[in-house]
């Protein structure tokens, strides 16, 4: 072997220890301060099950067409429609809820025909949603609604 060999058999090796970080001493202390404790498991694990298990309400499609006297524009706009509901919820709750569907539906539909054309080209609609929760609590008597999921979107005008 030459000696110009070895040289670069050094570089390399010196090289994987700088890139590695094998070569630094608090290598293996930052290491195991970044590990995740037991109790930190159990608070992700919960936080998970938590998430899977949130009740929420189906409204179904809304199929819209109406006729915008300021701008004399024709909108069509079709979504579909779920309440993401707490996790404490009641089941009196959920049953009235389920029982006032078609008031809830009403609700959503005086709040698309109050919002203006520009907030329903939005993209994530959040002044449309944050309406619709309003309205929907207000209704409720009850802050119950904690999100308003929108698919399915689509805003058209003729």
């Amino acid at each position: 072997m030459s000696a110009y060999s070895k040289v670069w058999q050094f570089a390399l090796v010196l090289l994987a220890y700088v890139v590695l970080g094998c070569g630094n001493p608090t290598f293996g202390q930052l290491a195991e301060e970044n590990t995740p404790t037991s109790e930190e498991e159990n608070i992700e694990e919960k936080n998970l099950e938590i998430d899977a298990v949130r009740p929420s309400l189906e409204l179904g499609r809304f199929d819209l067409r109406e006729l915008r006297f300021r701008s004399n524009v024709t909108a069509k706009i079709l979504f579909s429609l779920h309440l993401a509901l707490p996790h404490e919820a009641e089941d009196k709750s959920l049953e009235k809820i389920k029982r006032w569907q078609h008031r809830l539906r009403d609700q959503v539909i005086i709040a698309v025909r109050k919002t203006e054309i520009k907030d329903l080209l939005e993209p994530d609609l959040s002044i449309l949603r944050r309406n619709i929760m309003l309205r929907i609590n207000r209704l409720l008597k009850v802050s119950l609604v904690e999100e308003v999921l929108i698919t399915e979107f689509a805003f058209t005008t003729h």
